[in-house]
């Protein structure tokens, strides 16, 4: 968690609520010591690395929504740059 309080770039934290190996509280702890813009996804009903499998068209909104507004938004702070 150290090298996630440090950075500044955005970050998603995708989780399950039944992963017996990472318990959901490890993805909430992550999420709080993040000083970057920050997203947490918890996936109901799935287990460890089983986030994708349990619904995969939400996941990829998810990532897709993350990665369109993330870009969007670095795009205008580096216009506002270029002014």
């Amino acid at each position: 968690m150290c090298a996630v309080s440090k950075t500044s770039v955005p970050v998603l934290i995708i989780h399950g609520d039944k992963d017996k190996k990472a318990p959901v509280s490890m993805a909430y702890k992550i999420y709080n010591s993040c000083k970057s813009e920050r997203e947490l996804y918890i996936v109901s009903e799935a287990e460890h690395t089983g986030c994708y499998r349990t619904d995969p068209e939400k996941y990829k909104m998810i990532v897709s929504e993350f990665i369109e507004k993330t870009y969007s938004a670095m795009k205008k702070e580096q216009s506002m740059f270029l002014e």
